[in-house]
């Protein structure tokens, strides 16, 4: 048998082990409390970066449609059409014209005679693209500093372009929202 004396701790020894035993157990789940928060921070840590990565990711999809069927085609079709009018880009490239100016030039010359309309459906393609990349961008799926490199030189030259263009078709078709998310995209963009 034991010898009792030894199996019984003295009344100093037993807080003591209580204490030990108890820090323990404070550590234990410290550490445990620590690595979960660990975890979360991580795991939240690693949604926020993969949302950064795919909106990248479908930054650059619109970089790829901008250079690629359909949208190539319709913008070859625009450029096209302005090969065909030599007057009026000898008129643009000389003077510098308002807005109002240009919309009665086009009204006077292009308009009269209807030859816009073979331009009508490249830009309607063109009206979509923009309204799904600015939907993007301001929704906050797509990286708006890779847009803007991209685009912003060239939307802004397109806003002005054919801002007539697209006010004849909402005057004709009736849906005013045909054009406007060009604008509101160029709008967005940092100043040059």
């Amino acid at each position: 048998m034991s010898n009792p004396a030894e199996a019984a701790p003295t009344p100093d020894e037993a807080p003591a082990k209580r204490r030990l035993a108890f820090s323990l157990d404070d550590l234990t789940k410290l550490l445990g409390v620590a690595a979960v928060i660990v975890g979360l921070g991580k795991y939240f840590y690693d949604k926020v970066e993969a949302a950064a990565h795919d909106a990248q990711a479908r930054s650059i999809s619109y970089i790829e449609d901008w250079g690629a069927e359909p949208l190539l085609g319709a913008r070859e079709a625009l450029y096209d059409f302005w090969a065909d009018q030599p007057d009026l880009i000898a008129v643009f490239g000389a003077e510098a014209l308002s807005a109002r100016q240009y919309k009665t030039m086009l009204s006077a010359s292009l308009f009269r005679a209807g030859a816009d309309a073979g331009i009508r459906a490249p830009l309607l393609l063109l009206d979509n693209f923009y309204s799904q990349m600015s939907f993007c961008a301001k929704a906050g799926l797509c990286d708006r500093p890779i847009l803007d490199a991209y685009f912003c030189h060239m939307t802004r030259k397109n806003v002005i372009a054919y801002a007539p263009f697209y006010e004849r078709i909402r005057e004709a078709t009736g849906d005013h929202g045909i054009g406007a998310e060009m604008v509101t995209f160029a709008e967005g963009c940092p100043p040059e």
